[in-house]
């Protein structure tokens, strides 16, 4: 319906709108006060006030495999993450310019939290509340992102003549059959 393949922004071999590859998972970024970054619906706006990681806060990430650390960060809209020289973030752009690439570090102090740097300008994203910048040279304590995975639902289906249990963990994966149940339990 939206043109890409199980609306995950990906065509059949997996290529995405940016020229990158998704990778197969999706994330939601923690700030440092505890909020998710959110896009919302209205005017692509971004905020760090998220409460539970839901659709608003769900984020893809995208590998661009011509560059060995660049990714691109989109949105559930389908909208890229992009920082600008004055500073501006915002997540309206379609396509994947070079105000979209960042980068992924890792903090040396083995935490898991990340600090998204914009490639052409050098400088970190973050900060709080409604107002997310892309204007810090050194990542502070508002720059760090701690990023928590958003596996898909899953799903149990029980028949009642069989008294099958089947699953699907993947969507992309067909529904198989994981145990047989002989004793009808209500």
């Amino acid at each position: 319906m939206n043109g890409y393949r199980n609306g995950d922004g990906a065509d059949v071999d997996g290529q995405t709108p940016s020229g990158g590859f998704a990778l197969p998972w999706r994330v939601g970024l923690l700030n440092s006060r505890g909020r998710y970054l959110t896009a919302e619906t209205f005017g692509f706006k971004i905020n760090a006030t998220g409460t539970a990681l839901r659709k608003k806060q769900s984020w893809t990430i995208e590998y661009h495999r011509s560059e060995d650390d660049t990714v691109f960060i989109r949105s559930h809209l389908g909208r890229y993450l992009a920082g600008d020289r004055r500073g501006n973030a915002t997540c309206s752009s379609e396509g994947c310019t070079e105000a979209e690439r960042f980068i992924i570090e890792c903090h040396p102090d083995g935490s898991g939290r990340w600090a998204i740097r914009n490639r052409a300008t050098g400088f970190y994203f973050g900060g709080s509340d409604e107002r997310l910048v892309c204007h810090e040279k050194q990542p502070s304590s508002d720059e760090w992102w701690t990023p928590h995975f958003a596996f898909p639902p899953q799903v149990n289906q029980s028949t009642g003549v069989h008294m099958a249990l089947s699953h699907v963990l993947i969507l992309q994966q067909p529904c198989f059959c994981e145990q047989y149940n002989r004793y009808r339990t209500v």
